[in-house]
C-alpha cells in the first residue's frame, strides 16, 4: 500500500540522518 510505502520511506531517512549524525558524533550510534 502507499502507507506502506511512506513508512519504509520515512525510516530509510530516518536510519541516513543517523548513521550521518554518527559520522559526527559517535555516542549517536551508541543511542541507535
Amino acid at each position: 500500500m502507499l502507507t506502506e510505502a511512506l513508512v519504509l520511506h520515512l525510516v530509510g531517512r530516518i536510519v541516513h540522518y543517523l548513521e550521518i549524525v554518527g559520522i559526527e558524533n559517535k555516542s549517536a550510534v551508541v543511542i541507535f
